[in-house]
């Protein structure tokens, strides 16, 4: 089984329930139907990008929705792209549980200390 990297971006509020219960639960709707949304745009080519692919560019009313990422390995084979030439945008069918793949946070905030220690203490994760 061939695994890719795929990002899922998210706001504080969103990462530390994912944190809590160690699943990015699927979304029951959205622009390209229900699913886990990711992309394969990592923070390492610039939160700009992931906002203009994610939003795009009308990120009015989206702010903060992409201050943090969850890297993660998942099977290529379950993993859809949506049907759109002009957007980096995948779905996931299923919720995602953290515990069944290779998963790694990132933070672009100021506060990037306090949550890495929060996620440390609490979750037993590491945040980049």
């Amino acid at each position: 089984m061939c695994r890719d990297t795929y990002f899922h971006y998210t706001d504080k509020e969103g990462l530390r329930g994912i944190l809590r219960t160690m699943v990015i639960l699927k979304s029951p709707s959205g622009r390209h139907g229900p699913g886990v949304y990711l992309t394969t745009i990592g923070p390492d080519n610039g939160w700009d990008n992931v906002t203009t692919n994610n939003w795009g560019g009308t990120f009015a009313g989206n702010e903060g929705k992409a201050d943090y990422a969850i890297s993660m390995k998942l099977p290529r084979e379950k993993v859809t792209r949506c049907d759109s030439s002009r957007v980096d945008i995948y779905l996931f069918g299923e919720d995602v549980v953290l515990q069944r793949v290779n998963f790694r946070l990132h933070s672009k905030n100021s506060d990037h200390e306090a949550v890495r220690k929060e996620a440390e203490i609490n979750y037993r994760c590491t945040l980049l």
